[in-house]
């Protein structure tokens, strides 16, 4: 039924495609409220957010304009009490950070950021993932050196990713690691910045 559901999505999305921008223009406002809806059921509202995963690979930078629509519906449906709702909420937001995190970093840094501090647990573990997913893939962060197992040493390029590396190291030590963090301190040096985070069990 899943891969039913995927093909089915797919080809729709394929088929919006071969019919155009201002089709896609007319249709994306039912797709984005429906997909925010919780009085439906889960199949169908599995449908709807399986669309964000298909239709940027159809329109590319075409779909652009709406990455900032479609963020929200995406990080409540991280927070859906079935479970493939919200598999199909993570590939989205994958899928956003893989293809666009170069050209719209600016949308979806603070979306991931203002998602892991959500008073829901599922919407927090799940953009940590993002938000890990997104520093990595924008390769504007580099491990400097660990000067010991506990301490290690950043360089970041921008005021907007120092924040996002802090929240970043402190989620992760703290939700998946386990260990207290000691310290956190930033160093501006012109553009760039250096970061030092230590942490212990």
């Amino acid at each position: 039924m899943g891969t039913e559901r995927k093909n089915t999505r797919s080809g729709l999305s394929e088929v919006l495609g071969g019919l155009g921008v201002e089709k896609l223009q007319t249709l994306m406002p039912e797709i984005i409220s429906t997909a925010e809806r919780t009085d439906i059921a889960p199949h169908v509202k599995d449908g709807y957010v399986m669309m964000f995963i298909y239709l940027p690979g159809v329109f590319q930078k075409e779909f652009t304009p709406y990455i900032s629509q479609i963020i929200n519906p995406i990080l409540k449906a991280l927070a859906d009490e079935n479970e493939y709702v919200r598999e199909t909420a993570l590939r989205a937001g994958q899928r956003m950070v893989n293809m666009y995190a170069d050209t719209a970093m600016t949308l979806l840094l603070p979306s991931a950021g203002e998602g892991a501090l959500d008073d829901n647990w599922r919407i927090r573990y799940s953009s940590v993932q993002l938000l890990g997913d997104l520093l990595y893939k924008i390769s504007a962060w580099t491990v400097l050196w660990c000067l010991t197992p506990q301490v290690a040493l950043f360089l970041v390029h921008s005021a907007q990713i120092a924040k996002a590396v802090l929240l970043y190291a402190r989620l992760f030590f703290l939700i998946r690691a386990s260990k207290q963090v000691d310290y956190f301190g930033i160093r501006s040096w012109g553009n760039d910045g250096y970061i030092c985070i230590s942490h212990r069990k």
